[in-house]
């Protein structure tokens, strides 16, 4: 059976590199943060007021919705039509039930994910009949 030779340790470690630590870093003078711009800002959002009123939108929450649905119930008589859409948090369920078709399948995957979540938001677009 053949060895392989041994190779003797080292006679002389090797030298420790020592680093000298980073200078520490300072921003140069009269040098100051740049400001936001919000002069292309339509809507006047800032870090302040991040949600500002605009004109034909009207934000209702739950502390002002029954103000909202009356003021909307005034006006229905004079509203040629209403546009509405629903937002839910997403796909959270697959049916697993045997369906026949493609559009089945939409149709209980839709509605088993709606029955199981909550409305997050609720669009309602109105059309003046004088437009």
């Amino acid at each position: 059976m053949m060895t392989q030779p041994s190779v003797p340790p080292p006679s002389n470690p090797p030298p420790v590199v020592k680093m000298a630590p980073p200078a520490p870093t300072q921003p140069p003078p009269n040098v100051q943060k740049p400001k936001q711009n919000y002069s292309s800002n339509p809507h006047n959002v800032t870090p302040d007021n991040p949600h500002p009123q605009i004109p034909g939108i009207y934000n209702i929450y739950a502390d002002n919705v029954a103000e909202a649905f009356d003021e909307l119930k005034d006006a229905a008589e004079e509203i040629s039509s209403i546009g509405v859409e629903a937002f839910f948090p997403g796909l959270v369920l697959r049916p697993t039930i045997p369906v026949d078709s493609f559009l089945e399948h939409n149709y209980a995957t839709l509605r088993s994910n709606i029955d199981c979540t909550n409305l997050i938001q609720l669009d309602l677009t109105i059309r003046d009949p004088a437009i």
